[in-house]
């Protein structure tokens, strides 16, 4: 039975036992109880919180997206061109 009932109980009552390891059949239940341990913790925690402050920044200001958009753009260009320039310079190191 796939439950996130059980799942939360399960955890509650590994964290109450001061277990260290709990073994879980699912990869993806796994990986999802880690990941809300690693946000609770302070460091970690703290990244969450500025990320979802600067996402929340971006989404809001007209300006922002605006800047944003223009690096993302210029970014492409610049990979574009590397790209050429990295193909173009190899061609003629073959013909040689």
């Amino acid at each position: 039975m796939d439950s996130p009932n059980v799942m939360i109980r399960v955890r509650r009552l590994a964290r109450a036992a001061v277990l260290a390891t709990v073994t879980i059949g699912c990869a993806d239940h796994a990986i999802n109880l880690v990941s809300r341990d690693c946000a609770s913790v302070e460091p970690f925690s703290e990244a969450l919180r500025d990320g979802t402050r600067v996402a929340v920044f971006m989404r809001r200001c007209g300006r922002a997206r605006t800047a944003m958009a223009g690096a993302v753009k210029r970014a492409v260009q610049w990979v574009g061109a590397l790209r050429f320039y990295h193909g173009e310079g190899a061609s003629r190191k073959g013909a040689a």
